[in-house]
Formats: C-alpha cells, sequence, structure tokens
C-alpha cells in the first residue's frame, strides 16, 4: 500500500486533476489521463517549488505534490527491495514453507542470518507461507506457536485472475487462528503477502 494524494498532473499538453499512488516501484495515476509509470522509465527527475517532474517515453509529466516533493523523489530514486518491504533484516531469523520462488529464496539466505527451508524454526522474527485453499490458510493456527512474540507471518498468495482464495476470507481465517493482520504488499507480479502477528495481548 502506498501513498495517495488528489492534486493536478499535467502529461504533454494535457492537464486535469487526477489520484496519484506512490507505490513501491511506480506511480499510478488515476482518473482521464489514467497511468502505471514504473521508476525505471523515468528520465530527467527532479522536484522544485513542490513539483515533482520527469518524462517517459517521451513525454513531460509534472505532479504537484507541494511539501512531499522530496520524499517522493528520494522514494523514486532509491525505491525500496521486496525484502526490505517485508521487514527482513541481517539478523533476522525466517522461515519459509510452501514457497519455491528460486530468486526470493537466493535472495533471503543472502540477507537473512537464519533460514529455514521447509519447515518452521522455533523462534522465527518471520515465517513466509504460501496459502491458495481455506486448509492452508487455517495452518497459521500451528505456525503461530513458532513466532517470537512479536514476530510475523507473511502469508503469500496468487493474485489476479490466478487468486483461488480471496485476501478478505485469508484475513478471516487468519483472525479465526488467533491471529490479526497488519499489512499488504505486492510481493510480485504473480503473488501478494499479507501479514500477521500474534495480538499484544496473548504475548
Amino acid at each position: 500500500m502506498g501513498t495517495e494524494v488528489t492534486t493536478k498532473v499535467t502529461i504533454g499538453t494535457e492537464r486535469t486533476e487526477a489520484k496519484v499512488l506512490l507505490e513501491t516501484n511506480a506511480i499510478i495515476i488515476r482518473g482521464p489521463l489514467k497511468m502505471t509509470i514504473p521508476f525505471s522509465d523515468m528520465k530527467s527527475l527532479a522536484s522544485k517549488n513542490g513539483l515533482l517532474s520527469f518524462s517517459v517515453k517521451g513525454k513531460k509529466v509534472a505532479i504537484s505534490v507541494g511539501e512531499k516533493a522530496g520524499k517522493w523523489l528520494e522514494k523514486i530514486k532509491n525505491p525500496k527491495s521486496v525484502l526490505d518491504k517485508l521487514g527482513v533484516t541481517t539478523d533476522s531469523k525466517v522461515s519459509v514453507i510452501n514457497f519455491k520462488d528460486e530468486n526470493f529464496l537466493i535472495d533471503i539466505q543472502k540477507k537473512a542470518d537464519a533460514v529455514a527451508l521447509g519447515k518452521a524454526a522455533k523462534d522465527s522474527d518471520l515465517i513466509f507461507y504460501e496459502a491458495n485453499s481455506r486448509k492452508e490458510v487455517e495452518q497459521l493456527s500451528s505456525l503461530k506457536k513458532y513466532l517470537k512474540p512479536n514476530g510475523g507471518i507473511w502469508v503469500l498468495s496468487l493474485k489476479g485472475k490466478l487468486a483461488t482464495i480471496k485476501d478478505i476470507e485469508i484475513m478471516k481465517i487468519g483472525k479465526k487462528c488467533g491471529l490479526v493482520d497488519t499489512k499488504v504488499v505486492g510481493f510480485s507480479e504473480t503473488h501478494t503477502a499479507l501479514k500477521f502477528v500474534i495480538p499484544l495481548s496473548q504475548r
């Protein structure tokens, strides 16, 4: 989930008011000038007098975001990696279950201090678990006992047309398993990630 503002947008010779969403790897413009602009496509980035400007595919784009312009520019120039978004640090103890994305597994083993694959390790800071059915999500009740009190379980599930279970259903099942959902991250082109934690009253 990103930062959304309703503001004035100029694309080429067209100008309008639109909703603009700053995501982790793209700016999404909703309205008459609907566009999704990946950070990697932006050229000549600049911030001046509350205006964020850049060019994309030969067109000049200007977005009025006021005092946030500098922060937006910094986020675009230095986007967070997927592991940063998921809270993985060098001293994290991580478990990865039922998820076989090779690039993710390589990256997480390079960054995290300890990684258990295919099973949950006791006192995990983070557990990554792919679940695409009600039965699989219900396994959260047994996985939570492997978490540190302040740890989190990221439920990875297929999204869009590939989805076999809705986020809202995953949230409901997670609650029944004694967990609360706290964050949603666009994990990849095929998967979304929902973070669950143990309620404060139960830690």
